[in-house]
Order: C-alpha cells, then sequence, then structure tokens
C-alpha cells in the first residue's frame, strides 16, 4: 500500500483538502525560494549559444526588435519573436526570397500581423479551426469576450499579404496540395494526434531548405492539459529519419522554467 492510499484510507473525504493545505504550507513556501534564486542568465545562455549555432545575431535581433515596439527583455515575451526576426535579418543578408509562409494557430492574429510586418513581400497563409469547433466554455468566456477577441483579430489579419482560412489542420494536405512554403509556425494543437500530424503534414509542405518551427515543446514527462512531449517525440522520430535537423530555443527566459521548462523548435528540411 503506497502513501496516497494510506492517506485515502486515513483521511476519507478530507483527503483533498489535507493535499490543497500540504502544497499550500509546504511546498509553495519552498518553490517560491528556490524560484527566487534561479538563475535565468544561464537560460539565456544557452539560447544566445543556440543563436550563434543558427548564424542568428541575438543583439541584431533585440535592435530590429525594439524598432518595432517589442521589448525584447520582456520576460514574458516568447522567443518566436526573436527566431523569426532573426531569420528575417539572415535572409536578407543572403538575398534569400521568402515567398510563402503558413501559420497553423491563427489565435487572436497578433503575431501573423507581425509577420506580415517583417515579410511585407511574403504570401501570409494563416489558419484555425471555425469559431464553432473552438472548444471554450460558454459559461467561462463571456459573449462580449469573444466578440472583442475576433473583432482583434479581424483587426491584425486586415492586412493586404494576408490570407486567413477557417480550416481544420487535419486538411491541411488537401488544401495546400499544390503548394509549398518556406517557413511553417506550428502553434495549433500540442497533443497527439493531432501535432505529430501537424508536423507531418508540414514537412510534406515545405520546400528543401524551408524552415519549420514548433511552439511549446516539453522534453520531460512533465504535461498540462494543453501540452506534452508528444511534438518533441515526432520531432526527434523525423531526426532519426534524416528528413529533419533540430534545434530547441527556451520559450521565455524567466524564473518560471524552475518548475517547467518549455521549448521552440527550430527545424531545417533536410
Amino acid at each position: 500500500m503506497n502513501i496516497k492510499k494510506i492517506l485515502l484510507f486515513i483521511l476519507g473525504k478530507n483527503y483533498v483538502r489535507f493535499r490543497k493545505l500540504f502544497y499550500f504550507f509546504c511546498l509553495e513556501p519552498i518553490r517560491s525560494i528556490k524560484k527566487f534564486f534561479y538563475n535565468t542568465n544561464n537560460d539565456l545562455e544557452y539560447n544566445k549559444k543556440v543563436f550563434s549555432e543558427l548564424e542568428l545575431d541575438y543583439y541584431e535581433v533585440k535592435k530590429f526588435l525594439k524598432d518595432f515596439e517589442i521589448n525584447p527583455d520582456d520576460k514574458n515575451l516568447s522567443w518566436h519573436y526573436f527566431i523569426f526576426a532573426g531569420l528575417k535579418i539572415k535572409f536578407d543578408k543572403e538575398n534569400k526570397n521568402i515567398e510563402k509562409i503558413l501559420e497553423i494557430g491563427t489565435y487572436n492574429g497578433m503575431f501573423t500581423s507581425f509577420l506580415s510586418t517583417i515579410f511585407p513581400n511574403a504570401e501570409i497563409i494563416t489558419i484555425d479551426i471555425a469559431e464553432k469547433e473552438i472548444p471554450y466554455n460558454s459559461e467561462d468566456i463571456s459573449y462580449s469576450k469573444k466578440k472583442i477577441f475576433f473583432e482583434t483579430r479581424n483587426k491584425n489579419l486586415n492586412k493586404k499579404n494576408i490570407t486567413y482560412k477557417s480550416l481544420n489542420s487535419l486538411y491541411l494536405n488537401q488544401e495546400f496540395e499544390n503548394n509549398s512554403f518556406d517557413l511553417i509556425w506550428i502553434d495549433g494543437d500540442h497533443l497527439n494526434p493531432q501535432v505529430s500530424l501537424d508536423i507531418y503534414q508540414s514537412i510534406n509542405l515545405a520546400k528543401r531548405g524551408s524552415i519549420i518551427c514548433v511552439d511549446d515543446i516539453i522534453f520531460n514527462d512533465f504535461k498540462t492539459p494543453w501540452t506534452n512531449n508528444d511534438s518533441f517525440k515526432s520531432l526527434r522520430y523525423f531526426e532519426k529519419l534524416n528528413i529533419i535537423k533540430n534545434k530547441f530555443l527556451i520559450k521565455r527566459i524567466r524564473k518560471r522554467n524552475m518548475n517547467e521548462k518549455k521549448y521552440i523548435s527550430i527545424s531545417n528540411i533536410v
């Protein structure tokens, strides 16, 4: 009999209350102390090292983001802004023309708008599931909040080089069978089977030498209701088949990384 079963036997209905109190008074103070002493500089140095391996200039990217009124030192800023800004700078230096970009998971369109601005000559196609398919609970999200969300998204997507498609990514290959993309950003469902299908179909839609990036990668068995290590396993599988080459950047530089560390993948099509 393990400790949990023993406590359930002794405490009965009070077990859940006991567990909450234990976490609050014992574990949370310990976590707070550890978080206070967590050295985020190590995470930053790791990302700078990977940037260097990708031939991207961290300091150039910081200046680039500031020019677009994005604070690169914001601890809540996701590094996919750094990645795509860095790729933009690199491609310009190489005189590489980016013609088509695919974004899987539009959300509020903020990042789509950013892509549109930094790649003004590229056709940007962004897809997301239809409003009626969004799995939100109507009791949790009011009509007014949903209305504001879609108004914001429509405003962000109102650019001449952005095409929005209401599409379940299960049908990517059918929808774009005659297309190929230079850059693909995957930020949809992060769980299997969807995320592995998104990665597989994106590989089919990418040109040789193209880049695919995937959000919210977890290396270990840590999981949330929205993500786990499914995408990491898929990326490693395709790398073993010598189809892609992967690099991983820590998603955010913040003290919460002590408890949960997420990554963003940068995969080159071989």
